[in-house]
């Protein structure tokens, strides 16, 4: 297998994984706002969906951030390829997109919590 393939499998796997955590973040969430709103908890349930959201966008939170990482080191093992497309994955910023990944998490689960409790 040339390596052209193998960085190609390891792009799509990534992206591939990426896509999952996501769709678990916002399933997960969307389903703890539904719980909420649609009725009445008591304080234990509230307690109970509180560190289910926690828990479960501080594991969110981790897979982004090594999808994030791992997008770079695949950047990084392109070698000498001088494709556009290994140019433009060794130019991404990807400080800036570890700083959004931890952002959107922990805001989402502030507003969840505040959500729960009102």
């Amino acid at each position: 297998m040339e390596p052209k393939d193998i960085q190609a499998r390891r792009d799509f796997s990534l992206s591939l994984n990426f896509g999952l955590i996501f769709l678990a973040f916002v399933v997960a969430n969307a389903w703890v706002l539904q719980m909420s709103t649609s009725s009445d908890l008591g304080s234990a349930q509230q307690v109970a969906m509180t560190v289910f959201v926690v828990v479960v966008n501080f594991m969110i939170l981790l897979g982004f951030d090594n999808a994030v990482q791992s997008w770079k080191a695949i950047s990084e093992d392109f070698g000498n390829d001088e494709s556009k497309w290994a140019e433009l994955q060794r130019g991404g910023p990807y400080g800036l997109f570890r700083v959004i990944v931890a952002i959107v998490p922990v805001a989402v689960t502030i507003t969840t919590v505040i959500a729960i409790f009102s």
